[in-house]
C-alpha cells in the first residue's frame, strides 16, 4: 500500500493488555514516523512553510532594531517583531492540517487501522510529528536571532526560559491543531477553525487586558475652588498639590475581582499570544535595564523585569498543561471514534 512506504506492517488481533507488547508498539510507533516523516518532507507546502519561516526571521532581525530615550540618553536594543511571530503560529497551523487532513482525505489513517496498527500509536505518531515539523520552523525563525543578535540577547538573565515559552507558545498550537484534525477529519475545515482559533486568540487576550488593567480605585482631587479631578493614579505615589484640600478614594464599579479575577486571568496569560507579548516586552525591557539607567529608572526597570520573568514562568507552565490536557483528550476521544 502508498501509504507505508518503507513500512513493514505488523497485524494484531486487539488492544487488550494479554496482546500488548511494548516492544511490538515501539517498533509500529518508529515504522509510522519513518514513513510519514518521509512522506510529508516531500510535500512542497511543508518546504516552502521552511522557507517562509527563515525569511520572515531574517526580515525581522534586520528591521527589528529599536531606540529609546532614558534621561536624555538614547539607548538601542533588540526586539522581534511580533506580528511575524504570530505568522509562524499559522504557519504551523497551516502544515499541521494539511499534511495531517491529508492523511484522512487519502484513507491512509483508515489503511493504517486496517493494517493493524491501534489508535493511540497512529495518533501518537502523528502527534510526533507535528510537534517535530513546528520545532523546526521554530529553530528556522528564533535562530537566526541567536546567532545575528547575540550582542543584544546575551545580556538576558533568562534567556534560556524566554526561549522555552516561544517554543512552547508554537507547540501548543500545533497540538490542538492535530486534535482538531483528529476530531474533524477534514484538512480545510481544521485549517480554517485553527486560524480563526489564533485570531480569536489574539482579540481576547486585548479585551481580557483592557479588563484587568481596569483599577479597583480611582482617586478624586477636592481643590480649594470646589472644582474637582479624578485620576487613576495612586495618590501615595504623587505630590498633592498645594491648592488641594482633600483627597479621595472612590471604588471602580467596573473593576473585577475575587474568583472571577482569577479565573480570567489564568485565561489571559494561558493564551499563546499573551505570552508572545510578554516574550517581546521582556527581550526589551531587560536590555534596557542592563544600560546604565538613573538609579530610580533603574530600580523601577529591574522589578517590571522580575514580574516578567514570574509571568514567563506561569505562562509556560500553563502552554505545557494545554499540550499534556489535548495530546490525553485526542488519544481518548480517537480510541472511541469510528473511522469511516
Amino acid at each position: 500500500m502508498d501509504f507505508n512506504e518503507g513500512l513493514r506492517d505488523v497485524y494484531i488481533k486487539d488492544e487488550s493488555p494479554k496482546n500488548f507488547s511494548f516492544a511490538t508498539e515501539v517498533m509500529k510507533m518508529r515504522n509510522l514516523l519513518h514513513a510519514n516523516f518521509v512522506r510529508y518532507i516531500r510535500r512542497p507546502v511543508t518546504l516552502l512553510a521552511f522557507l517562509v519561516s527563515l525569511t520572515m526571521s531574517i526580515i525581522s532581525v534586520v528591521h527589528s532594531m529599536r531606540q529609546e530615550l532614558h534621561d536624555g540618553q538614547l539607548y538601542e536594543y533588540f526586539k522581534p517583531d511580533l506580528g511575524l511571530s504570530v505568522f509562524v503560529m499559522f504557519l504551523a497551523v497551516i502544515v499541521t492540517a494539511i499534511n495531517l487532513g491529508s492523511e484522512f482525505s487519502s484513507a491512509s489513517i483508515r489503511n493504517k487501522l486496517i493494517a493493524g496498527y491501534t489508535k493511540s500509536v497512529v495518533f501518537i505518531s502523528e502527534l510526533i510529528l507535528a510537534i517535530l515539523f513546528s520545532t523546526v520552523l521554530y529553530l528556522l525563525f528564533y535562530g537566526p536571532f541567536l546567532v545575528i543578535r547575540w550582542k543584544y540577547l546575551s545580556r538576558l538573565d533568562f534567556l534560556f526560559g524566554a526561549s522555552a515559552l516561544l517554543l512552547c507558545c508554537i507547540l501548543s498550537v500545533t497540538v490542538i491543531m492535530v486534535f482538531l484534525c483528529f476530531i474533524l477529519e477534514n484538512r480545510i475545515v481544521a485549517a480554517i477553525i485553527g486560524m480563526m482559533l489564533i485570531v480569536v486568540m489574539i482579540v481576547m487576550r486585548d479585551e481580557l487586558y483592557s479588563r484587568l488593567t481596569r483599577p479597583e480605585y480611582y482617586t478624586e482631587y477636592v481643590y480649594e475652588d470646589g472644582h474637582t479631578v479624578t485620576m487613576q493614579a495612586d495618590p501615595d505615589s504623587m505630590k498633592k498639590p498645594d491648592d488641594v484640600i482633600k483627597v479621595n478614594r472612590i471604588p471602580n464599579s467596573r473593576y473585577i475581582g475575587g474568583i472571577r479575577r482569577v479565573i480570567l486571568t489564568v485565561i489571559y496569560e494561558a493564551s499563546a499570544y499573551d505570552a508572545l507579548v510578554e516574550f517581546n516586552q521582556y527581550i526589551g525591557s531587560s536590555q534596557i535595564a542592563d544600560a546604565k539607567l538613573p538609579e530610580e529608572v533603574a530600580k523601577t526597570q529591574n522589578k517590571y523585569i522580575e514580574e516578567k520573568v514570574s509571568t514567563l514562568k506561569r505562562e509556560t507552565a500553563y502552554n505545557v498543561g494545554i499540550m499534556v490536557v489535548f495530546s490525553c483528550l485526542g488519544v481518548l476521544i480517537f480510541r472511541k471514534k469510528n473511522i469511516k
